[in-house]
């Protein structure tokens, strides 16, 4: 069973510009322990996307000066929008549904992946306070 997204075109995106980085940051192997662990690395996969996303909103602001094309204006509404996802993101602590991973070919990963990998973390945490 592969976990499925239930969410607007909005949020997906910003999810998926989150997970862009996570996914490129050092890892140490732990959930919630340590400078390189999950959740820090998810913190700092958010703060990059929102920086990503203020430059290209300036970008096509700047790009709008000099064209009249509506698509322009359309592009900076979608990723207003996007930027108000990841403020919600952010603001929410990070937090994400495990029905909110990206199904993209790259990051598909089924139900009992997700657990094996969560418990795999957990008893790790539990060896090393050991």
């Amino acid at each position: 069973m592969k976990i499925g997204i239930n969410m607007d075109q909005h949020r997906k995106a910003a999810l998926e510009i989150i997970h862009e980085y996570y996914y490129a940051l050092p890892n140490n192997g732990y959930l919630n322990h340590g400078l390189l662990s999950c959740d820090k690395r998810y913190k700092e996969a958010t703060q990059c996307a929102l920086i990503g996303i203020k430059r290209i909103i300036l970008i096509l602001e700047f790009m709008s000066t000099e064209s009249n094309d509506p698509a322009i204006m359309g592009r900076i509404n979608f990723y207003d929008k996007v930027q108000d996802e990841l403020y919600k993101i952010q603001a929410d602590n990070h937090k994400m549904k495990l029905n909110e991973l990206p199904t993209s070919s790259e990051y598909e990963i089924s139900v009992e992946e997700a657990v094996a990998y969560f418990e795999r973390a957990e008893k790790n945490k539990n060896n090393e306070q050991q």
